[in-house]
């Protein structure tokens, strides 16, 4: 018994010591990407707080005037308000595409800032069938800190439909 307890030990402490390999060597472009994933994934999950990790404190989106605590309301009346008559669950499903993304390192005491284009989709919900309900092209800016990239501004145009009510 004192075998297989230890050998799960070592399989957690390697598992999280190669997580944090991979997460450590891998490109900003990757990282940038992995939150923007954390964020829709958020979304997808209704779970404000991962769509609010990966913005800024002074986030803000020029195009809509909505900064961080606007989009936090946003999610939550749509968590809350936005179910589906026959399974009850979230309406929206969302994904995103990064694209076009060009990082600046920063010198001395600045922050690595990055810019990226984002495609967004936002699906509702039928039972198993989708139907695409507001499609937007953000252009994202982002800054490291504290070795994660959160976006600071954004510009938002709408190429289809409507945002989700």
């Amino acid at each position: 018994m004192r075998r297989v307890l230890l050998s799960l030990a070592t399989l957690v402490v390697l598992w999280f010591a190669g997580r944090a390999l991979v997460r450590f060597f891998a490109s900003d472009e990757t990282k940038l990407r992995w939150a923007v994933e954390s964020m829709i994934d958020g979304f997808n999950r209704t779970r404000t707080d991962d769509v609010l990790a990966g913005l800024a404190p002074d986030f803000l989106d020029e195009s809509f005037g909505a900064d961080r605590a606007m989009v936090r309301q946003a999610c939550a009346y749509l968590f809350f308000q936005a179910k589906d008559p026959t399974t009850k669950g979230f309406l929206y499903v969302a994904e995103c595409e990064p694209s076009e993304i060009v990082v600046t390192k920063g010198h001395g005491s600045e922050p690595a800032r990055a810019e990226a284009k984002l495609d967004a989709r936002f699906f509702e919900k039928k039972g198993e069938e989708r139907a695409l309900v507001w499609r937007i092209e953000v252009r994202a800016r982002f800054v490291e800190e504290a070795g994660e990239w959160r976006i600071t501004r954004s510009e938002t145009r709408t190429l289809e439909g409507e945002h989700p009510r």
